[in-house]
């Protein structure tokens, strides 16, 4: 006899696209940017918008705007690279 929930079993994959639509975007801009820009200026791009992020999180006055754009300066390094 099957003991789950029906109920909860038809709500995790739903639950689990919400919890993964910010991936999802971050890859989709990455991507778009790639096919605009090509491989080799994404990568450069995507190491720029990282170490600007990164220098922007270390500030700590930036730290809002410094997580995203650290977040899709690597999103665009892994598109370049895969």
């Amino acid at each position: 006899m099957d003991t789950r929930n029906p109920h909860t079993a038809a709500r995790t994959p739903r639950f689990g696209r919400i919890l993964a639509w910010p991936f999802r975007a971050l890859w989709r801009a990455a991507s778009a940017i790639e096919r605009r820009l090509g491989i080799g200026i994404t990568l450069l791009a995507g190491l720029a918008a990282s170490a600007i992020g990164l220098v922007l999180i270390l500030s700590l006055a930036g730290l809002l705007a410094g997580i995203p754009l650290l977040a899709l300066g690597l999103a665009m390094v892994l598109r370049a690279l895969y």
